[in-house]
């Protein structure tokens, strides 16, 4: 699998340098390719079926991962990297999980485990039965309390141990299902069936998550705060929340973004914070100011890959339309719009009073007045300045006609929540109108997908983008 003759040479394959790099046995990496090859058509149906059928490496969104999470694990605890006798596993389950126990998630799912039936192995079951709960933010001292002299430590060490290995799991099959893998250098399984190799490639956004839910012991929707760094004075940066003060937060609601930048409801997270640090009200303005920075990274890191799908001919486009303002980023805007054929059918000018930015015409019956409105810096566009594209759809007879406001370079996060009961204004992020006319340049969002998708009350989320639309 790793090296092959060529002549009377020998050359090392690039899955081989994958395998070389994970820290994997050998035997393990052929142990994790056989047996997800083997089991796929069972483990394919525990992925959600916008999955199944997607076709860019994209994270799964809004699906119960407890499933396919428990099978990947047990696969991994059977695995020689546990198991191994020669060479030996460096590797271990705590011995204090030798008991058996019947677990609903070991009997439903025993036609997809490594080992069957579940009881032959009750060290892996519990185990992985064990860690499911963990991602899924149950408190390691509840975990503990599970098992007679069961420790903290030993688990923390087994998670660890697992994201490892999942992790070159993950390296691997991005490998070995690589579509421009030359015939030669692929693993021959994995030859015989090119529909069956595409699908499995659907398992690597599957095992991203899972590595950082075993690091962080939270579930997805809130798993993006174990990514916050504490960037305080005389701090080395670290993880500024522990899974504990995650899942507090999770609990009062303040699971995305724009609910903890909320300034309207700083006294709300100050008070959930309370039961969780003992300087609530300084912890709450650190965790803003964590979250604004975590943003602006994201914000450059979703551009960069976003250059990365486009021709270097877009790439000058692409970064105006992140960082140019007032009517330099109407201007961008419109070109970007006419590049993609989405016809503009009036547009803000001398001689008009009060006239929004765009009247966009996807279909014949219906109009999509926009209006773009920016700040300076990393400031937010204001509630009136968002909601200011109702008037002049108004003034001028659009009222009828749904209306947009596209904020530079964010909207403020209590936006959201104070529109909530008006069903004809939607605000959008530029860094998410942004993906949405990427996907529609790469023929991958229909502009009946993309309409539907800008004209949802609120404000539009990427993560609310269809998965494999075609234009039409």
């Amino acid at each position: 699998m790793g090296i092959r003759a060529i002549s009377n040479d020998l050359k090392i394959t690039p899955i081989g340098q994958v395998v070389a790099g994970s820290g994997l046995f050998p035997s393990s990496a052929d142990f994790f390719l056989r047996e997800i090859w083997d089991r796929w058509p069972s483990l394919e149906q525990l992925l959600p079926a916008q999955l199944r059928i997607a076709n860019d490496d994209e994270e799964p969104e809004d699906f119960d991962i407890s499933d396919i999470a428990f099978a990947l694990f047990h696969l991994t605890l059977t695995s020689p990297e546990f198991e191994s006798v020669e060479p030996p596993a460096y590797r271990f389950i705590p011995y204090q999980l030798g008991e058996r126990r019947k677990t609903d998630r070991a009997t439903r799912l025993e036609h997809v485990l490594s080992v069957q039936p579940w009881d032959r192995n009750v060290f892996a079951v519990n185990a992985a039965d064990i860690s499911v709960d963990w991602i899924n933010g149950h408190p390691l001292r509840d975990l503990e309390g599970r098992f007679l002299d069961l420790r903290g430590g030993s688990l923390m060490l087994l998670f660890r141990d697992l994201g490892q290995v999942l992790y070159g799991v993950m390296e691997l099959l991005l490998a070995v299902t690589n579509p421009n893998l030359s015939i030669d250098d692929q693993v021959p399984t994995f030859q015989t069936d090119k529909d069956r190799r595409k699908s499995i490639r659907r398992l690597i956004g599957v095992l991203r998550q899972l590595c950082i839910r075993l690091d962080a012991g939270v579930p997805d929707d809130v798993a993006w705060l174990s990514a916050i760094l504490d960037d305080s004075a005389n701090r080395v940066r670290r993880r500024l929340l522990n899974s504990v003060q995650i899942m507090a937060l999770k609990r009062g609601g303040f699971s995305a973004p724009n609910a903890i930048l909320d300034d309207g409801r700083f006294s709300d997270l100050v008070a959930v914070l309370r039961g969780v640090h003992s300087e609530a009200d300084q912890f709450a303005r650190r965790l803003k100011e964590g979250i604004s920075r975590w943003r602006e990274e994201k914000r450059e890191n979703l551009k960069s890959r976003q250059m990365s799908r486009l021709p270097a001919i877009c790439h000058d486009p692409l970064n105006q339309f992140y960082e140019l303002r007032g009517d330099e980023f109407e201007s961008c805007v419109e070109s970007v719009m006419e590049c993609l054929n989405l016809e503009i059918e009036d547009r803000d000018g001398p001689g008009k009073t009060s006239f929004p930015d765009f009247v966009m015409k996807i279909f014949t019956s219906a109009d999509l007045v926009i209006e773009c409105k920016s700040k300076d810096g990393k400031r937010f566009v204001a509630f009136n300045s968002a909601t200011d594209v109702i008037r002049k759809a108004s003034v001028n007879g659009f009222q009828d006609s749904f209306k947009v406001t596209v904020c530079q370079p964010y909207c403020s996060p209590d936006i959201a929540r104070k529109i909530q009961s008006c069903d004809e204004l939607s605000v959008v992020d530029p860094e998410d109108l942004a993906e949405a006319f990427v996907r529609i340049y790469e023929s991958k969002l229909s502009l009946n997908d993309f309409f539907n998708w800008i004209t949802q009350p609120g404000q539009p989320k990427r993560e609310h983008l269809p998965y494999n639309s075609r234009r039409v």
